[in-house]
């Protein structure tokens, strides 16, 4: 992804968990908007944390060395991490939180289904 393209999601396919990470960072961006600048700080090393697992994870489903139920799993207690965090935090108000969550998982089922083929379902309600 460069300064210059726009982001999508359709062939998003981070290599790193650094790529990852400003990919979700960019989607807030459009998603949320001005609101993303006030909570980045807030959310950010939360947000990398969670890259750096879905990355690793993204990695051994691709290698066959867990199943799909297995990412899903992984993911989903990523998710209820960073929920967690988002909801305690004393800046982010709740309607904004869920955004922020919808948005970043999003992102990261995206990743999956591009590197691997497989719809772990984040983001599609």
């Amino acid at each position: 992804m460069t300064k210059k393209s726009k982001f999508t999601l359709d062939d998003f396919k981070p290599e790193t968990s650094k790529d990852l990470a400003d990919g979700i960072f960019a989607y807030l961006a459009l998603e949320i908007g001005k609101e993303w600048v006030s909570i980045k700080k807030e959310i950010a090393q939360h947000v990398r944390a969670v890259s750096i697992r879905a990355t690793e994870t993204r990695a051994l489903l691709a290698a066959g060395k867990i199943t799909a139920a297995q990412a899903d799993f992984e993911m989903h207690g990523q998710e209820y991490y960073l929920n967690n965090i988002i909801l305690f935090s004393t800046i982010i108000p709740y309607v904004l939180a869920q955004k922020v969550l919808n948005a970043v998982f999003k992102v990261i089922n995206a990743a999956f289904k591009n590197w691997t083929g497989v719809d772990l379902m984040f983001g599609s309600a």
